[in-house]
Formats: structure tokens, C-alpha cells, sequence
């Protein structure tokens, strides 16, 4: 006679699956963060899951990966990472990748007066602006020649930082042109004849940075009885 076996049930467990964050190529800093993808081994389709899993960037210090990162970040090499699939018919396990930040590029500018008056002293006139993401600051000046008249050099850099590449400006001058002098010429009111040219004048220069300077005194009619004249001038210097 014909028979029937009975219903035997047997379980269906899901099916492993590895999904494994994206590894970006490296980003520079202040750039935004890229869009973290993820594969599947095997290759799934959007049906297969209930929850698509979704990936973040991580410090490496985040084993919880309870904060993910968003904005400007430091540079430096952080962890990507997915989670929070749901699945009915796949268990998941993950493989995480990677991003790099990478120091920004930096610009170093440099500005000078094209020209200033001698002092006598070192001449600091110009000023340095560096800029980059996140950044603005000074860069460090240097002078050559930057003392006596004629054609002074300044260069500016910056060394950079954790964040950000140095950068050096192009090299700038500026004319350090001659100070004004002031003379002064000195007579007494009177002197009596002699017989002989009398030159009873002196004559005093002074200007910056100018040490103890008599000028080059011109008589007329300094010998006989009258009234004399007395002119000082001083040739100047570089």
C-alpha cells in the first residue's frame, strides 16, 4: 500500500559575506572628505538587502567606531569603515580600508615699499602674508643690503606645520634712496683786518646716520675792510 514519510524541517542560516570599505585615493588638507563606498564579496544587489550598509572615515583610535569624522580633518592616515547592513539571507563580516591627508600647499607673498629714505639704521619696511586652508599667518623676512643707499633684497618663507607645506616668496626689492642734510654755517659779527684773508667761518653737516661733518667754506672780498661773504657746501655721499 502506498505510504507517506513524515515532515522533516531543516534550518536555511544566512549566507557569509565580506563588505569592505573603499580606500580613497589621498586627499590633501582642508580638502572635503570623499564619499566612502563599499564591495561585497560575494557581489550583491540593492535586493538582497533589507539596510545598505553605510561607511564613514574613523580615527584609528575608534575601535567602537562610535564618532565618525565630518569637515576639516588633521592630516594624517584614518580608517574607513562600514556597518549597519541589514540582510535577511547574508551575515556580514567587514574589511576596512583607508584615507590619507596629506599637507596643503601653502602661498608665501611678499611686500615692499618700492623705495625709503636712508636712516642710517637696517631698513625692515616690507611685510610677508602666507595663506593656505584653514591658515593665515606672517612668514619670516630676511634683508640683505638693507642698511646704506641703493638697492636692498628681502625674501620671505615660512616653514610650515603639521597641517601645511612651506613655502618661500619671490625675492623683492626696494630702493634705500640718500637722507637729506641740513648745513649750517657759522661767522662771527665782526673780525679785524690782518693784512691776509681771514677766514673766521665754521660749518657743521648733519643728516641720519651722519657722524661729525664740517662742510667746504667759500670766502669773497675776506681780505680788506668791508663786508665779507662766507657760503659753506657739502658734496654729500652715497
Amino acid at each position: 500500500n502506498p505510504s507517506t514519510a513524515p515532515d522533516v524541517t531543516f534550518t536555511i542560516t544566512p549566507a557569509p559575506v565580506t563588505i569592505t570599505a573603499s580606500t580613497p585615493t589621498a586627499i590633501t588638507y582642508g580638502t572635503p572628505i570623499p564619499e566612502i563606498t563599499y564591495t561585497t564579496d560575494p557581489v550583491l544587489t540593492a535586493t538582497d538587502w533589507v539596510t545598505a550598509p553605510t561607511c564613514a572615515v574613523y580615527t584609528s583610535s575608534d575601535t567602537s567606531f562610535s564618532t565618525p569624522l565630518t569637515g576639516t580633518i588633521d592630516t594624517g592616515t584614518y580608517v574607513t569603515h562600514c556597518s549597519a547592513e541589514v540582510s535577511a539571507n547574508y551575515a556580514a563580516t567587514y574589511t576596512d580600508g583607508s584615507l590619507t591627508i596629506t599637507p596643503a600647499d601653502t602661498t608665501t607673498v611678499i611686500t615692499c615699499p618700492a623705495a625709503i629714505t636712508y636712516t642710517g639704521s637696517p631698513l625692515t619696511p616690507c611685510t610677508s602674508d602666507v595663506t593656505g586652508p584653514g591658515l593665515t599667518t606672517t612668514g619670516t623676512i630676511t634683508y640683505t643690503n638693507n642698511t646704506n643707499a641703493g638697492t636692498a633684497t628681502a625674501t620671505a618663507q615660512w616653514a610650515g606645520d603639521s597641517n601645511h607645506n612651506p613655502s618661500t616668496a619671490t625675492q623683492s626689492t626696494f630702493t634705500i634712496t640718500p637722507a637729506d642734510t641740513t648745513t649750517v654755517l657759522i661767522c662771527p659779527f665782526t673780525v679785524t683786518y690782518t693784512g691776509s684773508p681771514l677766514t673766521p667761518c665754521t660749518s657743521d653737516v648733519t643728516g641720519p646716520g651722519l657722524t661729525t661733518t664740517t662742510a667746504t667754506i667759500n670766502y669773497t672780498n675776506n681780505t680788506d675792510v668791508g663786508t665779507a661773504t662766507a657760503t659753506a657746501a657739502w658734496a654729500g655721499d652715497s
